[in-house]
């Protein structure tokens, strides 16, 4: 289970802190870079308003964060996807 999933907007740097994404091509090209490691991983969420099932599959996930969260926390999850039209992505940290 992971330890915490942060919505990748929230995540904030300064320029002291951050690198261009270049760097990750160098990792890369010289075999250091694991896009598959265990303990992180970014997803997104998406789900495509137009299609008549939407409203449905938003009921189902709210019924089960609402277990897993409770009401609260759930209310917070979901006032973030509606104002990001269920478009966000999320960064995991599961070590």
């Amino acid at each position: 289970m992971a330890k915490v999933a942060v919505p990748i907007m929230w995540l904030q740097w300064g320029a002291e802190s951050a690198f261009s994404n270049e760097v990750q091509e160098v990792f890369q090209t010289e075999g250091v870079w694991n896009p598959f490691e265990d303990f992180t991983f970014t997803g997104r969420v998406s789900i495509n308003l137009d299609n008549p099932d939407a409203t449905a599959k938003k009921l189902r996930i709210k019924e089960k964060m609402e277990k897993i969260l409770g009401t609260e926390e759930a209310s917070r999850l979901f006032q973030l996807l509606e104002e990001n039209h269920w478009d966000v992505s999320f960064f995991v940290d599961t070590w």
